[in-house]
């Protein structure tokens, strides 16, 4: 698993075969990484990842509980990931707006983690190891998840 995230830090395109990928940082679409978001962001941090879709209306009204961990904890790395295409994505993220850096028109960490119900968020620790995966959404379950990354900083 951490040789998976190791990719994915190293420029997510090379974790990725099919099509081109595009990512949505600061609210500007790219096709490949954009430079200064790499491994560095990513080794030794903690990492939250998101699997949403357009269609998941819990998905969506999470997103702005999810940006606001951006604010309080920093110096973690904030992925989120869809099957959706960048197009279909533009909309809800731009009016919303969903914070974490997007991978769009993605099935290899769908198919990596066997998700298909959604929400998915996964916490991941300064080492790669997954400590944590919840599946829906809710106040409480943000909560507790807020909480195991307040721990994943902390160590």
């Amino acid at each position: 698993m951490f040789l998976i995230l190791l990719a994915v830090g190293a420029g997510l395109c090379s974790a990725q075969t099919a099509g081109k990928k595009y990512y949505l940082v600061d609210g500007l679409f790219f096709e490949g990484m954009p430079p200064g978001v790499g491994s560095d962001n990513v080794a030794g941090r903690p990492m939250v990842l998101n699997f949403w879709y357009t269609g998941c209306g819990p998905c969506i009204r999470e997103m702005p509980e999810l940006n606001k961990w951006m604010e309080v904890y920093p110096d973690v790395t904030y992925l989120a990931t869809t099957f959706d295409s960048a197009a279909q994505i533009k909309k809800i993220v731009e009016s919303r707006p969903f914070l974490f850096t997007q991978i769009a028109d993605d099935s290899f960490f769908f198919e990596t983690f066997h998700v298909s119900g959604m929400p998915v968020t996964i916490l991941v620790d300064k080492k790669g190891i997954i400590r944590h995966i919840e599946q829906g959404t809710g106040t409480a379950k943000l909560r507790y998840m807020q909480d195991k990354l307040q721990e994943l900083v902390s160590e």
